[in-house]
């Protein structure tokens, strides 16, 4: 029903501005602020290096500068950091601000996908609906600026073997992100990943 809400929600049918996605249970406030360049990780964090450049734009290609963009993930084990102690506070969360070309750039690790808990209702549901419980990788975005609505959305990555059968029916084709494997490169001396995504806005009053 939540997906189903931000499907009839999204401006022009999502055809025109990103689609919108669930915010999830896992969002917190406060992210700390990251320069452009920072990365995410807060503190030792097994995982391959993800290099993520994005561009935010409106409806006609016009770059949306100040745009504030808070960004959270679950590590290399499944776990995003207010469920797992061992991690440190806000550890793979930031908020990024766009420059005047509308663009933001970080270094973090890259996700994978993990298990929705099954200890309540979504556990007594997705079993009686004989359904696994698992979502594929990705990372959240929740974008704001004036003049526009406030966009919260995932990114996906493909390949994962869950994209077709997501516990919370939230995959789009049009969210699936291009993670691109480097063996090494100039921006590490081990493999990494890149992502570079456009997130395309609505004009409105913001909320």
């Amino acid at each position: 029903i939540s997906q189903l809400v931000c499907l009839h929600n999204n401006p022009d049918g999502g055809t025109r501005a990103t689609s919108a996605n669930l915010l999830g249970p896992f969002w917190r406030p406060g992210s700390p602020a990251t320069p452009n360049g920072g990365n995410l990780v807060r503190c030792p964090t097994e995982g391959t290096p993800l290099f993520v450049r994005g561009r935010v734009v409106d409806p006609k290609g016009k770059p949306v500068a100040g745009a504030e963009i808070d960004v959270w993930h679950c590590n290399d084990e499944g776990y995003y950091e207010n469920q797992d102690p061992g991690q440190a506070d806000m550890n793979l969360r930031g908020k990024l601000t766009t420059d005047n070309d509308g663009r933001v750039w970080f270094r973090t690790i890259k996700p994978i996908g993990y298990p929705a808990p099954v200890d309540g209702p979504v556990g007594d549901l997705t079993r009686t609906l004989k359904r696994h419980n698992l979502r594929p990788a990705h990372v959240h975005f929740l974008i704001q600026a004036n003049g526009f609505q406030t966009l919260t959305t995932h990114i996906f990555r493909e390949p994962d073997p869950y994209l077709d059968s997501d516990v919370v029916f939230g995959v789009r084709s049009s969210l699936i992100g291009q993670f691109e494997r480097h063996e090494r490169g100039p921006l590490a001396d081990t493999p990494y990943f890149t992502l570079s995504q456009r997130f395309v806005l609505a004009p409105q009053a913001a909320a």
